[in-house]
């Protein structure tokens, strides 16, 4: 992960899915995806860096499973969306159906 998103080609050769990451991430008091840096290590754990402080928070996508059960096809509003599967942050109008740039 890096700058609030999931790098989807390295993600499918670890084998691991979105929920157990999202799992992992919670247990480290992970609120989105925006608060951090990760790094999986050989060993399959993951390293968690949170961005300083000192730093303005990013917006990311949540790690919180209740948090998907709405999930939209299109912006209800303007503003900064996330993608559901990498986590890229990018603005969309209200109504936009954009696919992610990243994935």
């Amino acid at each position: 992960m890096e700058d609030g998103r999931v790098h989807m080609e390295n993600f499918r050769q670890l084998r691991l899915t979105q929920k157990k990451l999202f799992g992992e991430l919670r247990q480290h008091q992970v609120e989105h995806l925006g608060q951090v840096r990760s790094y999986m290590e050989t060993t399959g754990n993951l390293s968690i860096y949170f961005h300083p402080e000192t730093e303005p928070v990013r917006p990311g996508l949540p790690t919180w499973p209740e948090r998907f059960r709405h999930l939209q096809r299109r912006a209800g509003a303007p503003g900064l969306h996330a993608c559901c599967r990498c986590g890229h942050v990018h603005t969309l109008a209200k109504g936009d159906q954009v696919p992610c740039p990243t994935c």
